[in-house]
């Protein structure tokens, strides 16, 4: 749905946030939002470490660099319809 990065933005960061959506319809509403880039979610190459994969995305592409600290914000709703959220801190190494 976008809520975790329409969140983020409602906070104006100087740092980008680069959002990855699997749908067009949030991926169009998110790139209205202040800050907010959008990129496809399909680049996954791990499935288990997405996390790793966004970040490896993000300095293929030039949004960070080694040394950079990454902050991973991710919201996904589970079948039972509740939502779970996750916050994870990296230093980018690579």
């Amino acid at each position: 749905s976008g809520f975790t990065a329409m969140k983020i933005s409602s906070f104006r960061p100087r740092a980008a946030i680069l959002t990855f959506a699997y749908s067009e319809m949030v991926a169009r509403h998110l790139q209205l939002r202040w800050g907010v880039q959008v990129m496809n979610a399909c680049i996954w190459e791990d499935v288990k470490d997405p996390a790793g994969d966004a970040v490896r995305f993000a300095v293929r592409n030039n949004y960070l660099e080694k040394g950079d600290i990454a902050v991973i914000a991710a919201g996904m709703q589970q079948v039972d319809g509740k939502m779970e959220a996750s916050v994870e801190i990296r230093t980018v190494d690579n």
